[in-house]
């Protein structure tokens, strides 16, 4: 089972789940509110989603899980109550080290969504994850505006081989991942 991260969908593993399927059986599931898994509930949390994990590997008799940044978050804590996860291997998990405290992006993400400024609440978590990659270290007023722009002047067009952007951004309230 390959889980991906809070703004991708199944699609961002496409490749990888290529490059295993001769050895492996892979699952690449859409996270909820993701791609084709339909959306968000209004009580949408983390409980929510170690529940969805657990029902798939129910339902798939799937033991080994490979999960990436808030999807990593997600394995981890079905791990520890679900049995059913023979081998975990977690990449980028959005774990606090050194200054890096990712979970204080939360406070900022929530106060966006609350104005539904999705820009915004999209520059929160991306300024807060500590990544260093170049488009974490524009200005916040900059990003803000170039997802803005992206989001109004092509709506329905894609992140890489995945959905639209704004439809990977969880709009409940509640903490998600």
């Amino acid at each position: 089972m390959l889980l991906h991260g809070a703004l991708q969908s199944a699609a961002s593993f496409t490749d990888l789940g290529a490059a295993l399927a001769d050895r492996f059986t892979v699952l690449i599931p859409d996270r909820r509110g993701r791609g084709l898994s339909g959306p968000f509930r209004p009580d949408h949390c983390m409980a929510t989603e170690i529940d969805d994990l657990g029902r798939l590997l129910a339902e798939t008799g799937a033991r080994n899980v490979f999960a990436l940044s808030a999807g990593a978050l997600v394995a981890m804590h079905t791990a520890l109550a679900n049995p059913a996860i023979a081998r975990l291997s977690l990449y980028e998990p959005p774990l606090e080290f050194g200054g890096v405290q990712p979970r204080y992006w939360a406070a900022g993400y929530e106060a966006a969504l609350a104005k539904g400024d999705l820009p915004g609440a999209l520059v929160a978590v991306l300024k807060g994850t500590g990544d260093n990659e170049i488009m974490t270290r524009l200005p916040a007023p900059v990003l803000k505006s170039f997802f803005a722009m992206m989001m109004r002047l092509r709506p329905n067009a894609a992140v890489g081989n995945g959905p639209p952007l704004a439809t990977l951004i969880p709009q409940s309230t509640t903490t998600s991942s």
